[in-house]
């Protein structure tokens, strides 16, 4: 997927196609380091998402999705 700049907030990234729910899902993945506030001490900040590393934790939530299916279809 193809994003039109590098660092993207959440409303942006919204009126692209991705829900609400879905990026504040992948803001509050452990571990990930693509989602960060602008003043991490104000919780009203906007949040930003490096599109680089979104793209990369997309793509493995598919992956991991499709292997899962994979998975379920092959034990029956």
């Amino acid at each position: 997927m193809e994003y039109p700049k590098a660092v993207m907030n959440k409303k942006e990234l919204m009126k692209m196609g991705f829900t609400r729910n879905y990026l504040d899902r992948a803001a509050s993945t452990k571990g990930q380091t693509f989602a960060f506030r602008l003043n991490p001490m104000n919780q009203r900040s906007p949040m930003l998402f490096d599109t680089a590393g979104l793209e990369k934790f997309r793509l493995a939530e598919i992956r991991a999705a499709e292997r899962a299916a994979e998975i379920k279809t092959g034990v029956m």
